[in-house]
């Protein structure tokens, strides 16, 4: 049921508890893994198959994700490091917690409301951006919001270059 439920990012379980349920680090690694997995653009695994990995590294949204993603861990579990019995376990919650929020699967391992505001304040940001277009996941695409930065930086550049023209690409070819 779990696996069908991080496989939709829509938050399916038997219990009433969800993933603490089963208690398990080694269930909850997976499920995290895996949530990220299905938040990432389908089309990137197309490349993959076909044995095209230059699209996938070099891909803009997946780099901004990965990036996201791994700067919110690293933020999130330094700040409530003081409510858990070590750094592993605060990492082991607040990369359950990004990743379910980024990919908007609403699985959840710990109260996040309880958590300091500066982790709620960034796991809001990430319930708001953070999917990649051609994912199960919801939200406003990252590619979308990689298009308006870098249409800011062309318009910023513009008055300096008038006469330049660019064109705007997201690392993704053979669309």
């Amino acid at each position: 049921m779990h696996t069908f439920g991080t496989a939709g990012t829509d938050d399916f379980s038997l219990y009433a508890d969800s993933i603490p349920h089963s208690n398990s680090v080694y269930f909850e690694a997976v499920i995290t893994v895996f949530m990220f997995l299905f938040g990432v653009n389908f089309k990137l695994y197309f490349f993959l198959v076909i044995r095209e990995f230059t699209p996938v590294v070099r891909g803009s949204e997946f780099r901004a994700c990965l990036g996201i993603a791994a700067g919110s861990i690293l933020l999130v579990a330094l700040n409530i490091l003081p409510l858990y019995r070590g750094l592993s376990q605060a990492f082991c919650h607040a990369s359950f917690q990004v990743v379910s929020v980024m990919t908007t699967t609403g699985y959840a391992t710990a109260d996040f409301g309880l958590w300091p505001t500066f982790s709620r304040m960034i796991l809001f940001f990430l319930m708001v951006v953070v999917a990649m277009a051609g994912s199960t996941g919801g939200s406003v695409k990252v590619v979308r919001i990689l298009v308006v930065f870098k249409a800011l930086k062309l318009n910023i550049q513009k008055p300096a270059h008038p006469q330049k023209v660019e064109a705007l690409t997201l690392g993704i070819c053979r669309c």
